[in-house]
Formats: C-alpha cells, sequence, structure tokens
C-alpha cells in the first residue's frame, strides 16, 4: 500500500502542480486540461497526471482511515470551484464523496451536508436531467424526490 503512495506522492513532485495552482490562485498562471496540447507548447499530460494523483491520494488516505493527511492532500485545490477534476465524472463524484466522508469522520458534519447536497445537486441536474429520455419516470421521481427530502434536511440542519 505504501508503493502506492509513495508513486501518486511522486507523480504531484515531480508534475509540481502544487506550485501551478498556487500560482492560478493569484492570477499567474491559467491551468486547465487542455493546455499544452498545440505544436508549440508541448504537452501537459504530466501536469494531469500530478492533479489526479492528489485525488487518489486523497482516496487511498480514506481507505487507510487518515483523514487529516488526505484532506491536506486536496488542499491546493478549490473544491467549491469548477476545476479539471470536474470534467471527468467519475473523478467528481469520487472526489466529493472521498472529501465528504473524511469530513464526517473528522466530525465536520456542516462540510459533509454541504458536499452532499453538491452531489445530490449534480446526480439529479445532469444525470438525470440529461438522460431523461434514455430511463424510466420511476428514476427521475426518485432523484427529485431525493433531492427535495435532502433540500429540506440541510435547511433543518443549517
Amino acid at each position: 500500500m505504501y508503493g502506492v503512495l509513495n508513486f501518486l506522492q511522486a507523480l504531484v513532485e515531480k508534475s509540481s502542480i502544487i506550485q501551478i495552482l498556487e500560482q492560478e490562485k493569484e492570477g499567474i498562471e491559467q491551468f486547465t486540461a487542455t493546455d499544452g496540447y498545440d505544436y508549440s507548447g508541448g504537452s501537459n499530460v504530466l501536469k494531469v497526471l500530478g492533479y489526479f494523483s492528489m485525488v487518489g491520494l486523497l482516496r487511498v488516505h480514506c481507505l487507510l482511515g487518515d483523514y487529516h493527511t488526505g484532506l491536506k492532500c486536496l488542499l491546493p485545490i478549490d473544491i467549491s470551484q469548477q476545476g479539471v477534476y470536474t470534467s471527468v465524472i467519475g473523478s467528481h463524484i469520487a472526489t466529493i464523496y472521498h472529501y465528504g466522508f473524511a469530513n464526517l469522520m473528522l466530525r465536520r458534519y456542516a462540510l459533509t451536508i454541504v458536499f452532499h447536497q453538491h452531489i445530490s445537486v449534480f446526480f439529479l441536474h445532469f444525470l438525470v436531467l440529461r438522460l431523461h429520455p434514455y430511463i424510466s419516470l420511476e428514476l427521475v421521481y426518485f432523484a427529485q424526490a431525493y433531492h427535495a427530502s435532502n433540500s429540506q434536511v440541510c435547511m433543518n440542519y443549517t
């Protein structure tokens, strides 16, 4: 297991993605998944590998029960904003799930509810409503009812 952690951490360090994301927060540089695919700029595969390795580190640390370190690995990424991790649906769901789960285990219940609400809205708007013609109406009604009850619980909690 520690070989996986060492490999993911090496990818993060080799790609220098943490410095790139810090420069992005300061407005010096703009990082997107499609940058660098022209003939003069080279490739940004290493940067994207480093970016998704941070998400992988969060997942592995959650599996190991080290929630503080997992959240610390994800600090350079602003979870509340759209990012490269949102371009891949599986990564988006896994990132929000593990981030919320780590906060739940650390007894940060308000953050857990906010990110659970985020996943609920994501499922309702992007998956169910886009696939509406191709899926059963029962699933659409279930998703809408789930979202309504989840919104009601969040309003009662906050």
